[in-house]
């Protein structure tokens, strides 16, 4: 088990995203079917509050049973549209208008910072070229599909920049083996 905890906020969106792609009778066998842990944690859970880190891996772990249908790269694409989901939630009008006045070098050098902000334990590092973001994430035990979820967090925020993603990257990552320590991501995007 880990040690590490994520933010209230990071396991709500989750849920939200989930209600919002699965039918209503579909989301409700889903909550009566998650473990008993992350039932007391959905009961009385706080935004800003911290939580272990095994309740969002076993809500990953139902995007891709629910939505990724247990298929690599549908999974892939939703655990990216969820983090894309939980980015928006995060982002109120005054943090979307700095986005816009940030670059991506300005952007990459405060992620360790936001990651920070979100989880008690591992660390992100960021590396900008002129048309490329690559993003790796180390030592999160336990915190399955992190990768993917944060491509599409990171993903929003580039848009939000005013950027035109080309290409999305998500590397040592599978349903085989879903957090690979240095796992991570890289977008491209156009002039």
């Amino acid at each position: 088990m880990s040690d590490l905890q994520v933010r209230g906020y990071t396991i709500t969106s989750t849920i939200a995203y989930l209600q919002d792609k699965l039918p209503a009778a579909e989301m409700q066998s889903l909550l009566e079917n998650l473990s008993p842990q992350t039932k007391g944690v959905l009961q009385d859970i706080k935004p800003i509050g911290w939580y272990p880190v095994a309740t969002i891996a076993e809500l990953n772990w139902t995007i891709v049973s629910s939505l990724g249908k247990n298929d690599e790269a549908r999974s892939r694409d939703a655990l990216i549209n969820c983090g894309r989901y939980m980015a928006r939630e995060a982002t109120n009008t005054f943090l979307k208008l700095l986005m816009r006045m940030l670059t991506p070098g300005i952007f990459a050098k405060k992620l360790p910072d936001f990651w920070s902000r979100d989880c008690t334990g591992g660390r992100l590092s960021a590396e900008v070229s002129d048309l490329k973001i690559a993003c790796r994430i180390f030592e999160t035990p336990g915190f399955d599909h992190v990768g993917a979820v944060a491509a599409g967090w990171v993903g929003f925020a580039l848009e939000a920049m005013g950027k035109s993603i080309r290409t999305t990257t998500v590397t040592d990552w599978s349903l085989e083996k879903p957090n690979v320590d240095g796992a991570g991501f890289q977008f491209v995007w156009s002039a």
